[in-house]
């Protein structure tokens, strides 16, 4: 039971516990009981001596702190639940008094969600902003499209390299004159710009030709994934064997029928690409006014959020990046190396997203409870059912897994932010503008 509850600065507030005696010995028996089984007492087989001999024989004050195990976190949570708070933080504990027979009596500090206070999150006024698309747009789709048709063919005797050009190669690489593994290759196709080798290798095959033979000489990085080659100078010998540039169809009748199911002509073409490209753009500025409206809501908004919150935040954001890599068979501390950064600067870059997500989250868990929003089973399977189409599990599967582990409370909280961004974003007051593209 809570004796007292007290709400102090930065979010912290503490309650003041109490277990009653008879509640506590009947954990002080389980307690005593466990180690009975756990420990050899002479005259009894494990788990059979009485509990007044196993407190004889291995002393109250450790059967106390087994129980203390159990009573501690089953007396604060139950605390937790009476009070109504929403703890972000693990709670600090100070022991007042305990013993057999006695009552548990403890306090426990903690963080818990911040209190919001809402401004206009109704109503609020956003710009939409509608791109229209300009020739050059139009220009630079239709040359990507042309460009993926593209075929490579043997370039003129005499053609220089250029990026973009596909070179095979031999190569020889030697670091202080000497031949390292790894290091030779024969029939090797490298395109120029592709950065797929030692940084600085391929810009040096720019203006090479086709029967060239040339030494280029490059720097190892200092992350290379091989240490002894780390930092170290290297000479390659390379002979380009053969050179192949790419070559764009030319624009005809059948190329424009091979990009398009309906156009005929160039001209019906460009027409069909622009249509194309404005609708891409106002569904982007359709899809932008619920963001925009949740960040007029959030500035409207006034809360102090508890470091601990983004703390807790960036630890998220940094484990799941940890598992994404594992996945691809990195470890972090592999890429760290790549991006040259410590654990200390890599927390640093998502403070600033991880903050603006966490009042997000504060704010529009505001809005759900000002509305008096509520998640409904429906929705719950509704979104199980959607994650259950991911995977190679059940739905029932999936929801008996999000139970056991708690995190059907974390789904059903998702639910109930997206809905109250949702509101927010339905409710706002939408000026379109239209926004010219820039020809050149």
């Amino acid at each position: 039971m809570i004796l007292q509850q007290t709400a102090g600065e930065n979010s912290i507030v503490t309650l003041e516990i109490k277990m009653p005696a008879e509640e506590f010995d009947i954990v002080f028996k389980k307690a005593a009981a466990k180690l009975s089984r756990q420990v050899n007492i002479p005259g009894f087989r494990k788990g059979k001596a009485p509990e007044a001999v196993v407190e004889s024989f291995v002393g109250a004050p450790a059967i106390i702190e087994e129980a203390m195990e159990e009573a501690l976190p089953k007396a604060y949570w139950q605390a937790v639940d009476e009070s109504g708070i929403e703890p972000v933080s693990k709670p600090e504990i100070g022991v007042i008094d305990m013993g057999k027979g006695k009552d548990l009596h403890f306090k426990a500090s903690v963080t818990v969600k911040p209190e919001v206070t809402l401004g206009e999150y109704k109503g609020v006024s956003v710009v939409k902003e509608v791109y229209q698309i300009a020739d050059k747009d139009v220009d630079e789709a239709l040359n990507s499209k042309r460009a993926r048709l593209a075929k490579l063919q043997p370039a003129a005797e005499g053609t220089e390299a250029q990026e973009g050009d596909s070179l095979n190669i031999d190569f020889l690489g030697k670091v202080d004159g000497v031949p390292f593994p790894g290091g030779e290759a024969h029939g090797y196709p490298l395109e120029i710009g592709s950065n797929t080798f030692i940084p600085g290798f391929e810009p040096q095959l720019i203006g090479a030709k086709a029967g060239d033979e040339k030494d280029i000489t490059v720097t190892f990085p200092e992350d290379y994934h091989e240490d002894s080659l780390k930092g170290k100078e290297a000479v390659f010998t390379v002979k380009v064997n053969s050179l192949l540039r790419k070559e764009l169809p030319e624009w005809n009748e059948e190329l424009v029928q091979e990009l398009s199911e309906t156009a005929n002509t160039l001209e019906e073409l460009r027409e069909q690409t622009r249509a194309e490209l404005q609708e891409q753009s106002t569904k982007m500025a359709d899809e932008s006014i619920r963001g925009l409206a949740i960040h007029k809501a959030m500035d409207n908004a006034a809360v102090e959020i508890p470091q601990i919150m983004i703390e807790n935040r960036i630890d998220d954001q940094i484990e799941d990046m940890s598992q994404r890599l594992e996945q691809q068979g990195f470890s972090m501390e592999m890429y760290l190396g790549v991006i040259k950064k410590t654990p200390e600067e890599l927390r640093e870059e998502y403070r600033e997203y991880c903050t603006t997500s966490v009042k997000m989250d504060l704010v529009l868990g505001a809005v759900a409870r000002a509305e008096g929003m509520t998640v409904s089973e429906e929705e719950i399977d509704e979104q199980i059912a959607g994650l259950a189409s991911e995977t190679n599990k059940t739905a029932a599967e999936i929801k008996e897994r999000l139970a056991q582990t708690a995190a059907i409370m974390n789904l059903k909280e998702g639910i109930l932010l997206s809905k109250a961004g949702n509101f927010v974003a339905e409710n706002a007051v939408v000026e379109e503008k239209s926004v010219s593209g820039k020809e050149e």
